[in-house]
């Protein structure tokens, strides 16, 4: 009966990984084993505070941006101040006209 070995990347790696956690999680000497232990999980956690922060970095960026975009779209616009012909200040700049007609009588 042939034996069948892979000697693929991912053989390879698996079979790697699966040492390391051999060497790691299985000793004879307890205190070396929760050396090791501790040593891997200060490695884990370095790595994952990494990346965890640059997940942090893109959810703010991405609540910050659409604040933003919100905040525009409810800005409230010039046009929306203004008001319509007859209901303010005549295109003198003073009086109160209604239809192009001046109602005040302030002479």
């Amino acid at each position: 009966m042939t034996v069948n070995t892979s000697q693929t990347v991912a053989s390879r790696l698996g079979y790697s990984l699966g040492q390391i956690v051999r060497l790691v999680w299985f000793s004879q000497n307890r205190t070396l084993r929760w050396a090791k232990r501790l040593v891997l999980i200060a490695v884990v956690v370095i790595f994952s505070s990494q990346i965890i922060s640059g997940i942090a970095s893109v959810a703010l960026f991405a609540i910050v941006f659409g604040v933003g975009l919100w905040a525009l779209r409810n800005k409230p616009t010039l046009r929306s101040n203004r008001t319509e012909y007859g209901q303010c200040y005549g295109p003198d700049g003073y009086g109160y006209y209604v239809a192009g007609q001046r109602v005040d009588e302030d002479d």
